[in-house]
């Protein structure tokens, strides 16, 4: 099973293990979608997959080797999260941060991973910031750009990361996946 945390959007789900597993992901991702959808979770589940040291198994990310407990746990290193927290958006500020950090190497992974959460809050002077990085990251890093419209952001930044659309998950699919949790720990 591929990205078993993530429920709903199977075909998006086995196009993102193959590309881990094959080592053909993008450098940068939007991944769009109203609030509550599961933009983070992907994000994290991603950023797991990356670590894990039990890739190749038929479950990505495994969830159990250490790799994965740490990204899952908010205790990687190369996961770096960045997001407005009170403000209203991301400014520059936040962003210079960023150009700086992508020119230190991943400790523990292989990839040093950049979750920007409601990217479509970023300033104008953020995204043109940005910009710069994104069209030539080290080889190393990978962005996640989560918001919940692309339209938000610049024609630029959206012209250099595929984007992935999450769509609400209908509730009889959330109540199945979890009454088939609860018969999985019974």
């Amino acid at each position: 099973m591929a990205f078993d945390a993530l429920i709903g959007s199977e075909a998006l789900r086995e196009r993102l293990a193959t590309d881990v597993r094959e080592g053909k992901l993008s450098h940068a991702y939007i991944i769009e979608g109203a609030h509550g959808c599961g933009k983070r979770t992907l994000a994290i589940q991603l950023c797991a997959a990356l670590a894990c040291t039990n890739r190749q198994s038929g479950r990505i990310p495994c969830g159990e080797c250490l790799a994965c407990r740490k990204v899952m746990e908010g205790k990687c290193p190369d996961v770096i999260r960045i997001g407005r927290g009170t403000k209203a958006s991301i400014g520059v500020d936040d962003v210079r941060f960023l150009r700086a950090d992508v020119l230190t190497p991943p400790n523990d992974l292989d990839s040093k991973i950049y979750i920007i959460e409601d990217a479509d809050t970023m300033t104008t002077q953020a995204q043109n910031a940005l910009l710069l990085t994104l069209e030539e990251p080290p080889s190393y890093v990978l962005f996640l750009l989560l918001c919940q419209s692309a339209t938000a952001m610049l024609e630029t930044i959206r012209s250099r990361a595929p984007k992935v659309t999450l769509c609400p998950v209908p509730i009889d699919d959330i109540r199945a996946h979890l009454m088939a949790r609860e018969r999985a720990f019974a």
